[in-house]
């Protein structure tokens, strides 16, 4: 939990400055899905974190000027593993009570989610 009170006291100091404080370089193995979907998911997520002082994107292209750059690899795969909760779209490994920077994301159930929220089909060609 330390770790997690830390990145959460960085992310609010950052708000509060107006200063990017919080680089996060993301490396992603996006499995079948498509380089666009991720490129947009990415420039998505930066654009939700920097008005917290988080400036994310993908490895090699941060430009860090100041603040802390960490690395955070996102594995994206079809569907939960059964060691999962159900209704899982995404899981994060801890070592002791510290999260590990290795992100799963299950884009099959991702799929079917917006689906059920659409209440239609979405076209194959959208992952």
């Amino acid at each position: 939990m330390p770790t997690i009170a830390f990145v959460l006291w960085l992310t609010l100091l950052g708000r509060s400055t107006g200063h990017t404080i919080l680089h996060v370089e993301l490396v992603v193995d996006r499995g079948t899905v498509s380089r666009r979907m991720i490129d947009t998911a990415v420039a998505e997520a930066a654009v939700i974190r920097a008005p917290y002082g988080v400036d994310v994107c993908p490895a090699g292209s941060c430009m860090p000027s100041s603040g802390l750059t960490s690395r955070l690899y996102v594995a994206v795969g079809g569907h939960r593993r059964p060691d999962t909760n159900e209704g899982s779209i995404g899981a994060i490994a801890f070592a002791s009570d510290t999260p590990r920077p290795y992100v799963s994301l299950f884009a099959g159930d991702i799929h079917e989610l917006v689906e059920d929220a659409v209440g239609a089909k979405i076209g194959a060609g959208v992952c």
